[in-house]
């Protein structure tokens, strides 16, 4: 979570079965969402914070951002000798701003609204219409609140694509804005947990349709407290976060609403299944997408682990495997009793499908896309080409860790970019683009970019 700046409050903190034993302490939270609480004291039953010890909750009143609430509290270890009743250090997986306590008895929620980066320009719904008038030299501006979007609705929750209000009375004038927000809606109350991982899930789908790395800047939750409404920050270390804002306009982004308005039920519902099958996959994707590998290497090996991935969470080929099966243990029954176990070890994971085989079940159905200009033969080169490339680079990086002689770093840079571009294309294809929606989108030209990176020794 990237933060406009740094919260620090002062404030009195206390455990929830001891509200009357109060330690004075500041609460602060970084940008990326850590959030430290330092005590001048410790909680009784946790003196011993030499070690890490799991305390639970906390719950404090500060000056700037009334009640507060920490949530998963844990002691940071001190140094051996320090004493550990002079002052404490208090990590939190999440905390609450300006909250009543209350209704945080039990944690759950019906509703949770988050903002991401390049939002407004993924939807490119502009409200605010300016219109001048050149005798009076004034400009006016025409403001159009329309409702929210819904971009999905399930049976446990909906998903809505919502409008801040775009005119906002200020004291010097009037404040206009286009900015829209993400709210998530269950129909029964949910632990807070559970928002985290849909808040989570949605945010790498907005990553994938953008095309860039993007952070969470606004999570909060609202309700009611004696028939009138009321809101609530929610601060933690979300994923995916990027500690500078990578802006986009709409031409860039690998798709934008427009293009999935018609279908985003259909698109979003195969998102979230495809997320719970392939999970892993879209991980390596996504940690090659924010440079979380700093190496050529790794970044090669992340990708070509993706691909791999990718194909055996999707693709069961369990009538294959029980051929496979049958025939080495035939082969195995055959074999002098002296070999039987060696070959055993040997043949133990020989029945499951090979790296080279998925490549081509995966790449295959995409000739046309890869090698366009291409006759049939040639294309049916160059997938073996690609095909031989990828695994002869992903062994060579697996045993040895750098770049071989017979390659260069242009090559395995392009080879990635190639990769990319293929899972790009079997996302896309998984969550409902047909091969024809795909080459439609202003996107598929640099799509085709990253295709034409390979370095290919067949020519056209």
């Amino acid at each position: 979570m990237r933060l406009l700046e740094d919260i620090s409050a002062n404030g009195y903190f206390w455990l929830p079965n001891a509200p009357d034993e109060k330690i004075y302490g500041t609460i602060k939270v970084s940008n990326g969402g850590e959030v430290l609480l330092e005590l001048a004291g410790c909680f009784k039953g946790f003196e011993n914070v030499h070690f890490p010890d799991l305390i639970g909750r906390i719950h404090g009143r500060t000056e700037n951002h009334g009640n507060v609430l920490l949530i998963d509290a844990f002691n940071y270890p001190t140094a051996p000798f320090s004493n550990p009743f002079m002052s404490s250090k208090i990590g939190s997986s999440c905390c609450f701003l300006n909250v009543k306590f209350p209704l945080f008895e039990s944690l759950e929620f019906d509703n949770f609204s988050f903002s991401v980066d390049n939002l407004s320009e993924w939807v490119g719904v502009n409200n605010i219409t300016p219109s001048h008038d050149k005798k009076s030299q004034i400009i006016n501006y025409s403001v159009n609140f329309k409702n929210n979007f819904v971009l999905y609705n399930c049976n446990d929750f909906k998903i809505e694509l919502c409008q801040r209000e775009p005119a906002k009375k200020e004291k010097d004038g009037i404040f206009l804005s286009n900015d829209y927000h993400i709210s998530i809606k269950t129909k029964d109350k949910k632990n807070y947990k559970y928002f985290r991982d849909l808040i989570f899930k949605f945010t790498n789908f907005l990553s994938f349709a953008m095309d860039t790395p993007i952070s969470i800047t606004k999570v909060y939750t609202s309700y009611k407290t004696d028939d009138l409404p009321w809101e609530s920050n929610v601060l933690y270390e979300s994923l995916p976060y990027t500690h500078k804002h990578h802006r986009k306009i709409n031409s860039q982004f690998l798709f934008k609403y427009s293009d999935i308005d018609k279908d985003s039920q259909y698109i979003i519902q195969n998102w979230f299944e495809l997320y719970s099958k392939a999970s892993s996959s879209i991980s390596l994707y996504f940690a090659y997408r924010n440079d979380a590998f700093k190496f050529l290497e790794s970044k090669y090996l992340s990708l070509a682990q993706s691909l791999e991935t990718y194909h055996r969470s999707l693709f069961k080929s369990d009538e294959d495997i029980e051929s496979n099966i049958k025939r080495i243990n035939e082969v195995i029954e055959n074999c002098p009793e002296e070999h039987k176990e060696w070959l055993e070890s040997v043949l133990e994971y020989s029945h499951r499908m090979t790296f080279r085989q998925r490549l081509k079940k995966m790449i295959r159905p995409l000739k046309n896309i890869i090698s366009p200009q291409c006759n049939s033969k040639n294309k049916e080169r160059r997938v073996d080409e690609v095909v031989r490339a990828i695994i002869k680079n992903r062994d060579h990086f697996t045993h040895n860790g750098t770049i071989s002689a017979e390659s260069n770093s242009h090559d395995i840079a392009g080879i990635c970019f190639f990769m990319e571009g293929i899972i790009q294309i079997l996302i896309l294809s998984n969550i409902g683009f047909t091969h024809e929606k795909i080459e439609s989108l202003r996107s598929f030209d640099r799509i085709q970019e990253k295709l034409d990176r390979f370095p290919f020794k067949i020519r056209d």
